[in-house]
């Protein structure tokens, strides 16, 4: 397990770049293909989005459109007002 104020990995940069692509489907009816090929930054880290990139969004967001209901997708909380710690959040 990392220390909390270690700086991002490169997979963990990855893993978020493919959750905010996979996010952006979901929210905007976007499809998964029209993000290949391009250059994308996460987490101060560069990624070229290649097509295996594509296919497991696109797994994820089938499997969550075939359950239906209502969208609920993460969002950002900043605690640091509530914990007294700067930059807390998740």
């Amino acid at each position: 397990v990392k220390p909390p104020d270690s700086p991002p990995s490169t997979d963990s940069a990855s893993g978020t770049l493919t959750h905010a692509i996979a996010e952006d489907c979901l929210r905007n009816g976007t499809n998964p293909e029209s993000y290949l090929g391009r250059t994308m930054e996460a987490d101060g880290f560069t990624f070229v989005v290649e097509q295996d990139r594509v296919d497991r969004v696109e797994v994820y967001i089938k499997a969550i459109r075939e359950h239906g209901g209502i969208l609920r997708t993460e969002v950002r909380l900043d605690t640091s007002n509530v914990l007294g710690v700067p930059g807390q959040g998740g």
